[in-house]
């Protein structure tokens, strides 16, 4: 009778919890929503407390990037990018072809930019990377929040918080690597683009395309989204919907081609080398003699596979299928079950809705890259980085939706429909 009782309290204080959430939910949204600074507060506020957090821990402030500390790191070549930049130009001329490896064109002139205004000093880029944390931090919340039930809100902002304070900011964020830069971007993408359903379709297009292609241009895999977001635009708005497309692929498009001016600078020719460029794809395959026998192309299926599975096993949070030294991701487990929980309850009721599956286009497009073509082991943990906001924001969906319950009886009932659909209904859709 007791276990039971402790059982029985324990349930009711989950329920009391949830009831807490909701509240505090409701509490930040009114706050949020009081005036129109309330927004840029929030962003500000993250900012300043991952600032001051990287201040602490960098201080004195030592420049770690040098030959001696750096030597073959793709941070030591984005700082000498960085400073070709500063003494001979924007052509970065010291790489006299084509751009090649590590493809983060846009962050070479993000560092000299940095560089610029504050010394040439690496701890003032990681000091500026966990300022743009914490802005990227409340902007993916203030992006999605119109569209969350209740209480989903303030736990989506406690659990991408913690997530990227976790997985960014304790190892990445000190670190010269460009998807410091493509996660920033990422997050005012996901605002525009969500601000494409209810505002003006082709302005908020033409913002998402500009995102996306400063995005792109920090971690090029992410061009591949494009497509898919123009399909997207087409599909989900009604009035002028080719127009709005047309908006998100034009900026897109210019912003993309720099990478290829500048080759034009550099090397006197129209080469789109710098963008279609295949070095440094490692799919998974198996060799074969000359006349391969029906059971050597089974084994060499079957070899491919399994190093994908491998692959999927390891962005899934599995890290130590390649090895022992690589440690078990155990919330990010609990990440994908929830998304994939979300996304399967979806699917199976025909009720995936147009902003829930944006985040779920960005998740399979920018995997597909790093599982089909990337050197995991090499790459490791940062090529997943840039989904692991979209794939939190899905599986708090999914605990949204989960009704509590004890002894039978419903104790907090799952919060169906949203705020943002109620929005979109008084603006008239």
């Amino acid at each position: 009778m007791r276990d039971a009782a402790l059982v029985t309290d324990h349930r009711w204080g989950l329920a009391a919890l949830s009831r807490r959430v909701v509240t505090a939910d409701v509490a930040l949204a009114r706050w949020v929503d009081a005036t129109w600074a309330r927004p840029a507060v929030l962003c500000v506020a993250l900012a300043l407390a991952l600032l001051a957090g990287a201040a602490v821990r960098l201080y004195p402030f030592v420049d770690d990037v040098t030959p001696e500390r750096a030597l073959n790191d793709d941070w030591l070549v984005y700082k000498e990018r960085a400073l070709s930049i500063l003494r001979d130009g924007l052509a970065m001329r010291i790489e006299a072809g084509p751009h090649s490896p590590p493809r983060g064109f846009l962050y070479s002139y993000f560092i000299a930019g940095v560089f610029a205004l504050f010394g040439e000093n690496s701890a003032y880029v990681y000091l500026v990377q966990a300022a743009m944390l914490g802005v990227g931090v409340g902007l993916m919340y203030l992006a999605f929040r119109p569209w969350l039930p209740p209480g989903a809100g303030a736990l989506y902002l406690a659990v991408l918080t913690a997530s990227s304070t976790v997985d960014v900011f304790w190892k990445y964020t000190v670190r010269l690597l460009s998807e410091n830069l493509a996660l920033f971007w990422l997050a005012p993408f996901f605002f525009a683009s969500l601000r494409v359903l209810t505002g003006p379709p082709v302005r908020w297009s033409a913002a998402a395309g500009a995102c996306l292609g400063l995005a792109a241009l920090a971690r090029p895999h992410l061009a591949i989204l494009a497509p898919a977001m123009v399909a997207w635009v087409a599909l989900a708005t009604r009035p002028r919907r080719w127009r709005a497309a047309l908006a998100l692929l034009v900026p897109f498009g210019l912003l993309l081609s720099l990478m290829a001016v500048r080759d034009y600078v550099v090397t006197g020719r129209l080469d789109m080398g710098s963008i279609t460029s295949t070095r440094g794809w490692t799919p998974p395959h198996a060799e074969l003699g000359a006349s391969p026998t029906l059971r050597d192309l089974l084994g060499a299926a079957g070899a491919a596979l399994g190093a994908l599975a491998v692959r999927v096993l390891y962005c899934l949070g599995f890290l130590f299928v390649l090895g022992a030294k690589y440690p078990l991701m155990p919330h990010w487990i609990l990440m994908w079950a929830g998304a994939g929980a979300f996304v399967g309850e979806r699917v199976r009721r025909r009720q995936l809705e147009a902003w829930q599956a944006l985040p779920l286009l960005q998740i399979v497009l920018s995997l597909l890259p790093p599982i089909l073509l990337s050197s995991v082991e090499n790459y490791g943990v940062r090529m997943i980085l840039p989904v692991v906001p979209a794939a939190w924001l899905l599986a708090v969906l999914w605990a949204a939706e989960r009704p509590l319950r004890a002894g039978g009886r419903v104790l907090a009932a799952p919060m169906r429909g949203s705020v943002g659909r109620a929005a979109m209904g008084r603006r008239g859709g």
